[in-house]
């Protein structure tokens, strides 16, 4: 049975071409696409580059390494994975 949340469906959207150039304008400024930059409108989140979200993905993994090194504290190595866990949510 597949999960209806992964479907993927498709809706027209009637945009005045002055509408549908800011649009671009801003999809092209956060270097995504414009179907994506609705979509994260639609999930009330501000719109992100790629190239921002690959630097902190890549930052993340960095401190990620860094406090496995360092921290010996099992709660406090929870409390980093849970964080880390909520921060990456927030990069999908």
């Amino acid at each position: 049975m597949k999960n209806q949340d992964n479907e993927k469906s498709r809706f027209t959207v009637r945009l005045s071409s002055e509408e549908r150039g800011r649009l671009k304008e801003w999809a092209n400024a956060a270097n995504i696409s414009e179907s994506e930059y609705c979509r994260a409108l639609l999930h009330g989140m501000q719109p992100q580059p790629k190239q921002e979200i690959s630097n902190i993905a890549r930052l993340l993994c960095q401190h990620h390494n860094l406090c496995l090194e360092n921290i010996q504290d099992k709660t406090a190595l929870v409390s980093l994975f849970t964080w880390e866990a909520e921060a990456w949510q927030h990069l999908k």
